[in-house]
């Protein structure tokens, strides 16, 4: 949980500082923080492939070969890390100047993404030493960062938005450059924590060795269709945000702060989902793969037992809850009817992550990016209709997201019992 809570927090606290700019920086704090993330996911879906089969050799009990697989790992990290900065920073204004249509958020977009940008390189690195812990369900170096970088990104905010402690007042531009910043000393921490640790001494984690590109194969096999899967995700929320820009400047700030607070409540359910990945690869390396739904089950009931919690404290609280993010009364007014709406969809995200993760955790990584593939085109569809053609307002086009959850669970459903009946049978 406090893996994800590491970047909702540096998400939340970009908009909940720019919040308090303006609705056009809000607005560019959505689509451009979008922009990166959907890059993030790159990276994010190698090391969630990496961590996998980490679990599986840590099942297995060949320990041996996940140092080897952590080194290449990293590697490979280092330089997706650098292909996606020149990415953003030579193509992403480019891009955004085609898909954004309002001029002032578009200038505060592209002032966020070139600060925000080089902060992929660290983040990328980050979560290739996380993905080795988590992957051996040792989860205290993901506290620790958490929590430094968390706390170096509020403060960051604070001094470079707003020119506090003889900084300049950047505005937009110190937002990113605060979360790009903190990054970095995260990952300098990780790196120091790393080396000096028990892990390395047993599992030699920086030993030289000759790069062999079979070994990058094996992960890639695994996490090429993880890597897919996350990026079309995530892209698809920025293209509904793109959707809902043609809406107005208005709809794009209601709607930021709805994603502000799905990403607050999501975070029991996307740790509970990382959880999974790494508990049904273990089973599975140990030759036990039909505790799986018993496992699920276990599961989904804690992640569901604690989203409620938060669902109830948001739903008796809303304005103090969307007052984190925005100190404009009538902003949050209008938004508190789509906040209640969401609350619904949770839930039935919290059963669709669950089996979606037990699919992926077992290996067939290639069945998650088929689900992924044809539920966000339903969902991206139903988007337009009612955003475009139906000009909808924004509750309706944020119903749209029940849709989404409803099919992951069928897709997911259909593929797992297919995935345990042949395993039983084999």
């Amino acid at each position: 949980m406090l893996g994800g809570l590491a970047q909702t927090v540096i998400n939340v606290t970009d908009s909940a500082f720019l919040g308090r700019l303006s609705e056009e920086a809000l607005g560019a704090s959505a689509v451009a923080g979008l922009f990166y993330v959907t890059i993030l996911m790159l990276g994010l879906g190698f090391a969630i492939g990496t961590q996998i089969i980490i679990a599986r050799r840590d099942g297995e009990g060949n320990r041996a070969a996940i140092g080897t697989d952590f080194r290449h790992g990293m590697v490979f990290l280092f330089f997706l890390g650098i292909l996606g900065f020149l990415f953003m920073q030579l193509a992403g204004p480019f891009i955004q100047s085609r898909l954004i249509q309002s001029k002032e958020v578009l200038k505060a977009a592209n002032e966020f993404l070139i600060a925000r940008s080089p902060g992929i390189l660290f983040s990328f690195l980050l979560f290739g030493i996380r993905s080795l812990y988590i992957g051996l369900s040792e989860t205290r170096l993901v506290v620790y960062t958490t929590i430094l970088m968390a706390f170096s990104n509020v403060f960051l905010n604070w001094i470079f938005v707003f020119g506090h402690a003889g900084a300049p007042e950047l505005g937009v531009a110190g937002s990113g450059l605060a979360s790009t910043l903190s990054e970095f000393l995260a990952l300098i921490f990780a790196l120091f924590y790393v080396f000096f640790s028990k892990e390395n001494r047993e599992l030699q984690l920086f030993k030289k060795e000759k790069l062999k590109t079979e070994v990058i194969k094996t992960i890639l096999k695994t996490a090429f269709p993880v890597m897919i899967q996350v990026f079309i995700s995530v892209m698809s929320w920025y293209i509904f945000f793109m959707i809902v820009e043609k809406m107005g400047v208005r709809a794009l700030a209601i709607s930021n702060l709805v994603r502000a607070s799905y990403m607050v409540l999501m975070v029991p359910l996307m740790a509970y989902g990382s959880a999974t990945n790494t508990m049904v690869s273990n089973i599975f390396g140990q030759g036990k793969a039909h505790l799986t739904m018993t496992l699920c089950n276990r599961i989904f009931f804690q992640g569901a037992s604690l989203s409620l919690v938060l669902v109830f404290i948001a739903g008796f609280f809303p304005e103090q809850f969307l007052g984190m993010f925005t100190n404009e009364k009538a902003l949050i007014q209008e938004t508190i009817p789509t906040l209640f709406l969401i609350f619904g969809s949770l839930m039935i995200y919290t059963y669709a992550n669950t089996l979606m993760s037990a699919v992926s955790g077992s290996g067939r990584t290639d069945f998650t990016l088929l689900i992924e593939f044809l539920t966000i085109t339903f969902y991206l569809f139903a988007a337009w209709f009612v955003a475009i053609k139906l000009r909808g307002s924004v509750i309706w086009v944020w119903s749209v997201e029940y849709v989404y959850f409803l099919f992951m669970i069928l897709f997911s459903s259909v593929v797992l019992r297919r995935l345990l009946k042949k395993y039983r049978l084999s």
